[in-house]
């Protein structure tokens, strides 16, 4: 069923709804995260990835301490 919902969910905000405690902002933070250390490819860097909701509202994090 919850399949079904996010499926048929018309934006993130609503996707957020329908998933509710699960994790799915830091999931997207972490793989954003991944594709910022691939392209910056530099060790001397560290960047953090945040995730908002538009009432600015801290959904979702990755940084350089989460994992290697």
């Amino acid at each position: 069923e919850i399949l079904d919902r996010a499926e048929a969910a018309h934006s993130a905000g609503a996707l957020l709804q329908v998933v509710g405690d699960l994790p799915l902002a830091d999931n997207i933070a972490a793989q954003a995260l991944d594709v910022v250390r691939e392209t910056m490819a530099n060790k001397e860097i560290s960047a953090d990835v945040v995730i908002f909701d538009r009432d600015g509202c801290l959904l979702g994090r990755a940084g350089p301490d989460d994992r290697s």
